[in-house]
């Protein structure tokens, strides 16, 4: 009996032991379980930041990538450009050398003629009088318009009283600024132009027009209108005159219906200041409403 009762007590406490053993061992391994999730989310935290780095590195990388295609188009238009102002330099460079040549014939022709110059077709002061015209339109036609102005100033005190003088010499006056003088010319031209048994029509359209433009500039903006009109009276389809009337409708004259009218009346027929007029008519449109 003291044998029985003493091995079963070994065997309570041997259980008893193993028990406490692997009590202990099993908070061991919680311990380092927990310690191995928290370490698996930090890993987990630390990739995912670092695959938005490279997410952001990525975007990067097509930003700069697409700012190098805007730079490689942007150096191509810039060489373009480049080369058209060479051929644009070029071009300065040659209408500047012809402009001296035409002011040395200026100087040239303006000089005093001797009286006693023979000359078989043309008395003196008709021959410098022809010069100086053909002196002055080649100067208006490069555009030169104070140097033309200088030699149609002395046309005119020659005597010529061409219409293409006088709106040569008008339009050069205008350029300058002087508009008294511009809308005398103008004045002039179209008198001549009216008494002519054949006038030129196109000639007649852009004296009218100009001289519409002279007088809006100096404030008179019913004489302008009136001008525009009788422009338009001759030629309906005159798109100049329909594009600067809408403008004085609209700015001065401050009757917008008849100032969009006719800038869409410019657009329909093909003006060359179409988008302006559009422009315009959107305003007009959006300020009536």
């Amino acid at each position: 009996m003291a044998r029985q009762a003493t091995r079963r007590l070994a065997a309570v406490l041997l259980w008893a032991s193993t028990l406490a053993l692997l009590g202990g061992c099993g908070a061991d391994l919680e311990e380092e379980l927990s310690r191995s999730r928290a370490e698996s989310r930090q890993w987990q935290t630390r990739y995912e930041a670092l695959l938005d780095e490279n997410r952001e590195a990525l975007r990067t990388v097509d930003t700069l990538e697409a700012e190098n295609r805007d730079l490689q188009d942007r150096l191509e238009r810039l060489s373009a450009r480049t080369e058209r102002l060479d051929e644009l330099q070029q071009t300065v460079t040659s209408k500047q050398q012809r402009i001296a040549e035409l002011e040395e014939r200026l100087r040239q022709e303006t000089r005093d003629v001797p009286a006693d110059e023979p000359d078989e077709s043309q008395a003196p002061v008709e021959r410098v009088r022809a010069r100086l015209s053909d002196l002055g339109a080649e100067l208006f036609e490069a555009g030169q318009y104070d140097s033309a102005r200088a030699a149609l100033r002395s046309v005119l005190e020659l005597g010529d009283q061409s219409v293409q003088t006088l709106y040569r010499l008008a339009y050069s006056e205008a350029a300058a600024g002087n508009l008294d003088a511009a809308a005398e010319h103008y004045a002039a031209c179209l008198q001549a132009l009216e008494a002519d048994a054949e006038p030129d029509l196109p000639l007649r359209l852009k004296c009218l027009n100009n001289a519409g433009a002279v007088a809006q500039r100096q404030g008179r903006a019913r004489q302008a209108a009136d001008l525009y009109k009788r422009a338009l009276e001759r030629d309906e389809r005159h798109t100049p005159a329909h594009f600067n009337l809408g403008l004085l409708y609209l700015q001065e004259l401050d009757r917008p219906r008849e100032g969009v009218e006719a800038l869409r009346r410019h657009v329909a027929l093909g003006g060359e200041r179409t988008a302006a007029a559009a422009q315009l008519i959107r305003q007009a449109q959006q300020e009536d409403e």
